[in-house]
């Protein structure tokens, strides 16, 4: 009952922890080195006085249950102790940096709210109506429903095209994600 014989019983299931490792990866260097991984944590096992092997014995046979919880555990803590310890870049103040020029806010909407108004105007004549009437006087589907005697159902197919159909214009210019 030494460490060593403990450590050759963890070296049984090498793939079960790389498999681990992959699983439980924060990012993607950690999934392309996570026999790295593994190999630190048989090293902490290795190196650390506080690994209790004769706790993990239970008759004189080792409790896999026990022994497979510390292994993943400590795993995990190397995995987190990887992520945190990623180098964090800082800017000093008296470094030149080049800082791309500062659009005027202002120019910048007002070029937007017209590309949407022209994206309105040229919309069909009942989308126009029920987006007017959405924005401009009752925000809420069921009671525009209520009101025109039109399906809550329509009139949310037909705001969702309104909206879709403005902001894919809107990212022709300025694409800032996901358009539908």
């Amino acid at each position: 009952m030494s460490k060593d014989k403990v450590i050759t019983e963890i070296t049984k299931f090498h793939k079960e922890w790389i498999n681990f490792v992959e699983v439980y990866a924060l990012n993607k260097n950690q999934k392309l080195y996570s026999e790295d991984f593994v190999q630190a944590m048989y090293l902490k096992l290795l190196n650390t006085k506080s690994f209790d092997y004769k706790k993990l014995y239970v008759d004189n046979k080792i409790n896999h249950n026990k022994l497979r919880g510390y292994i993943l555990r400590t795993l995990k803590s190397i995995i987190i102790d990887d992520h945190k310890k990623k180098e964090i870049q800082t800017i000093r103040l008296n470094e030149k940096f080049n800082i791309p020029e500062i659009i005027d806010v202002k120019e910048n909407l007002e070029v937007v709210f017209n590309k949407i108004e022209k994206t309105i105007s040229n919309m069909y004549w009942y989308d126009k109506k029920m987006l007017n009437l959405y924005v401009y006087h009752i925000p809420s589907i069921r009671k525009i429903s209520t009101a025109t005697t039109i399906s809550s159902k329509s009139v949310f197919k037909t705001l969702k095209r309104c909206k879709l159909t403005i902001k894919k214009e809107i990212a022709k210019e300025y694409y800032y994600g996901k358009t539908g």
